[in-house]
Formats: structure tokens, C-alpha cells, sequence
């Protein structure tokens, strides 16, 4: 993904080099205002008197002057990652107002958005294949809509059947295969489950 990006945008750009600085600056941008929306969304209460900003404000702070990609060689290799974490962030905006205001199509966008964000970033994002299914019960447990179940259902059994999909057609490694880093922390994950309960 960070290589499509790079020469995706070697083609838009060329050789002026301050185009991807600023590209990859905003995409870190996004990130972090998308964090931060997601973050305040999950802080709101109904119950406050007071709207606090300040655990969004610091969250979104830290991603943006974070050390992650603050190189100059790093900041635009890491473009598709900060892009793939603003998606990301989104998607889970998305499916917590879905799910708090029963919209189905902002749980289509939730849905899309978080599948691109791994597709942009497969290697990186990785791990997340488990969170939206994960935060799409916890949400539905948190808000307990009664009409929505089943689109719950059904987003978490799309969200699968793309990810099988995408297993399929080799996004995470050779087609049908997960790429030997993948697998031997995942073993040694399942071993450490077994053995230690």
C-alpha cells in the first residue's frame, strides 16, 4: 500500500518533492481531526452540563506532533498510513452514529470506510480486522437498539466476507495465503492462549 501511494503520487508530483510533504502532512491531519471526532463522539454524554474537549483535544494533539513518520524520509512513506488511519478513524465514527442513530447508511459508510482504510494499509492495519466486528457488539451492547440487530448482523458478516475476500485475492500476502510475520504471531498468540489461561 505505502509503495502504490509513493508512486501514485511520484505520478501527480514528479520531482517537486514539497507536494508530498504537504500531501502527507494533511493526510496526517486528517488523521488526527478524525480522531478527534471520534473521540469526542465517544466522550459526549447527555448527562454532562459541561462539554469537555480536552481528552479529544490531547488525543488528536499527540497523533499529530507524534514521532511516528516525524522523519523526513518516513513522513512520506507513512502517507498511506496516516491516510489509512483517518479512514479508519471515520469508519468508527460512522458506525457509532449508526448505531446510535440507526442509519444504515452510515453504517454502509462505516463499513467501506474501514475496508479501505486496510486496503490502503494492509500491513499496518492488520490487527484492526477484529476491532470493527469487536466494536460493532460493544456499541450495539452500549446503546442496545432494538431494531437495529440485524444490520448489526449483517455488517459484521459483510465486513468478513470482504476481508475473505481480500485474504483471497492476496492483499495480506500470496493469494489465499497470510504472510509468515502474520502467522507466527498469531501462533504464538494461540500458544501463549493455550497454555497460559
Amino acid at each position: 500500500g505505502q509503495v502504490l501511494m509513493t508512486g501514485f503520487s511520484y505520478k501527480l508530483f514528479a520531482h517537486h518533492y514539497s507536494y508530498y510533504y504537504i500531501t502527507s502532512l494533511l493526510f496526517k491531519i486528517s488523521a488526527s481531526f478524525s480522531l478527534f471526532l471520534l473521540i469526542k463522539k465517544l466522550t459526549d454524554s447527555p448527562h454532562q452540563k459541561l462539554n469537555n474537549n480536552l481528552l479529544p483535544i490531547m488525543a488528536a494533539t499527540l497523533l499529530l506532533v507524534g514521532v511516528t513518520g516525524i522523519q523526513t524520509t518516513d513522513f512520506v512513506v507513512q502517507m498511506g498510513v496516516f491516510l489509512a488511519a483517518a479512514l479508519f478513524f471515520l469508519s468508527l465514527y460512522f458506525l457509532n452514529q449508526a448505531i446510535k442513530l440507526h442509519s444504515k447508511s452510515f453504517f454502509l459508510i462505516s463499513i467501506f470506510s474501514g475496508i479501505f482504510s486496510i486496503i490502503i494499509s494492509p500491513i499496518r492495519l492488520f490487527p484492526l480486522i477484529v476491532f470493527f466486528p469487536t466494536s460493532s457488539i460493544f456499541m450495539y451492547w452500549l446503546y442496545k437498539p432494538t431494531r437495529f440487530i440485524k444490520w448489526v448482523a449483517f455488517g459484521i458478516f459483510t465486513w468478513l466476507l470482504l476481508i475473505i475476500v481480500l485474504w483471497y485475492i492476496g492483499l495480506f500476502s500470496a493469494p489465499g495465503q497470510i504472510s509468515s510475520s502474520y502467522t507466527s504471531a498469531l501462533q504464538d498468540f494461540i500458544n501463549i492462549l493455550t497454555t497460559h489461561p
